[in-house]
């Protein structure tokens, strides 16, 4: 008997675009694709094309259903089962979506559930050894994951939560033309510029053994709901401690930088103004003293004492003038 040819198995939830994908690589509408009524997936069954060449290689293209599709759980963990349980050599690429820039949850469940699933001697027999597409992709967010490795990383380790770990990473932007379109076929274009084809002729094969494939079960995939709700609420929670952390220190830094470059002026000092004395007043005249006088003393008092009564009335106002009119510091 021939051996069959190695087979690209795309697995994803209802609504990520694998079925379109595996269309744009044939070339052809083989595999229905699109949103039911339901909510679930066209797909209801494992939907196995002939073999097609292209790449360099013999390959068939497999299309399964949404392991979390809620219109039809069990059939499809069922089919499910059935596509992993094959002694085949495969290559495993999981597709998945972001949910307002962050990972859906369910995906990240359907992905932790199959690669458990597969069972492997050791984790390294998983490691490496399967693909993560993260598909329809806004064009800022596409941009962001394509030129920032750390960012897309990260988003890996919370899609596969520890479970294994892989290089294998792509990132396609969402298409318009094909949103409205059932079973619809990305454009020769779209595939050559994506890299599709060249990404999945460098992906390792996967060798499933049926006899090592664990089953999957309804209770086994809540369980891994329950977990997995349970560590996106714990990396929340931590985001939003490192958040309001990082932004208490920009703050602080923005407050030491300007008062570092703005320093606060310190308030004016106003003069004290001099402690009112008594005014001073002649001896003789009783009249204050002026600001710019001196004190008049004794002999300045004779001399006017002397003037009234020499000279009487007539002169004593003069005397009496500020002592700066008449050049004569001291006297009133």
């Amino acid at each position: 008997n021939m051996a069959k040819p190695t087979r690209i198995m795309m697995m994803g939830n209802p609504g990520c675009g694998k079925s379109t994908l595996l269309n744009g690589i044939a070339g052809e509408p083989l595999f229905l694709a699109g949103i039911s009524a339901d909510g679930g997936g066209y797909m209801p069954n494992i939907h196995e094309s002939q073999p097609v060449y292209f790449g360099g290689g013999l390959f068939t293209l497999c299309d399964t259903p949404g392991l979390m599709d809620p219109s039809k759980k069990q059939e499809t963990i069922r089919q499910v089962n059935v596509a992993l349980k094959q002694d085949r050599e495969t290559k495993l690429v999981f597709v998945t979506s972001l949910r307002n820039g962050r990972v859906v949850d369910e995906d990240a469940t359907a992905i932790r559930m199959i690669l458990e699933a597969i069972n492997k001697e050791s984790k390294r027999d998983v490691d490496d050894h399967f693909a993560v597409i993260i598909n329809q992709l806004g064009d800022r967010e596409h941009q962001k994951l394509v030129t920032d490795e750390k960012r897309l990383l990260g988003k890996v380790a919370v899609l596969l939560n520890e479970t294994a770990r892989t290089s294998h990473i792509l990132c396609l932007p969402f298409v318009e033309e094909l949103e409205e379109k059932n079973n619809a076929v990305p454009s020769r274009d779209f595939i050559s510029q994506s890299r599709l084809v060249h990404f999945l002729m460098e992906l390792p094969i996967i060798v499933t053994e049926a006899k090592k494939v664990k089953e999957i079960t309804e209770q086994k995939i809540s369980n891994a709901n329950e977990e997995m709700m349970k560590l996106l609420r714990q990396l929340q929670s931590e985001n939003n401690a490192l958040r309001l952390r990082l932004e208490s220190e920009h703050a602080e830094r923005i407050k030491q930088a300007r008062q570092r470059w703005n320093p606060q002026p310190t308030p004016m000092q106003m003069p004290t103004p001099p402690t009112q004395t008594p005014a001073e007043v002649c001896s003789v005249c009783h009249r204050p003293f002026g600001p710019t006088d001196t004190k008049v003393t004794d002999i300045y008092g004779r001399v006017r004492h002397l003037a009234e009564a020499q000279m009487g009335a007539m002169l004593a106002p003069h005397m009496c003038r500020p002592a700066a009119q008449f050049g004569m510091p001291g006297i009133c």
